[in-house]
């Protein structure tokens, strides 16, 4: 009896580490994280911005275009990473916040100015993906944070960040 061939997802990595503090305190029921296969486009329009709220990854313009778009339940989008949420499949879909979305989170969070148009999420490139090989330096000295060596440290002020203590 001839068996039915699945269809390949467009998403793989199962994470095998626990869902981010933040994806579990405002989505309980996500039982699995997974990395994205391919790219999407996001389309931002003029009432996506007009009724997104600053400094919030959950209700930014690009996260109700991508929640609009792709029947998400909820999106979350970071400066480095977001998520499209899809609750009654209880999944997380992960991407790479590209270098152009985050220059328009910043303008946004700062002045809300989002520019309606097409934007990118990539998937998070290999070495950064669930179950990647950590990276090992080849130099035997102990590694020091910036701070430590007495370095001068910038973060971007005025902005969203996805880790509340």
């Amino acid at each position: 009896m001839p068996t039915k061939k699945k269809k390949r997802s467009r998403a793989r990595a199962i994470s095998a580490e626990p869902a981010p503090r933040n994806i579990r305190r405002k989505f309980p029921e996500v039982t699995k994280i997974i990395d994205a296969d391919g790219p999407i486009q996001v389309r931002v329009t003029p009432a996506d911005c007009d009724g997104a709220t600053t400094q919030d990854p959950n209700h930014c313009a690009l996260a109700r275009a991508a929640m609009r778009e792709y029947r998400a339940d909820a999106a979350i989008i970071g400066m480095s990473t977001s998520y499209l949420i899809f609750s009654k499949k209880k999944l997380a879909v992960r991407y790479q916040t590209s270098q152009a979305v985050q220059r328009e989170l910043v303008s946004f969070d700062r002045h809300h100015d989002f520019e309606p148009g097409s934007y990118i999420m990539q998937p998070k490139r290999p070495s950064r993906r669930f179950g990647a090989d950590a990276y090992t330096r080849h130099d035997p000295r102990p590694r020091h944070d910036a701070e430590q060596r007495g370095q001068t440290v910038h973060h971007t002020a005025r902005v969203r960040t996805l880790m509340h203590n």
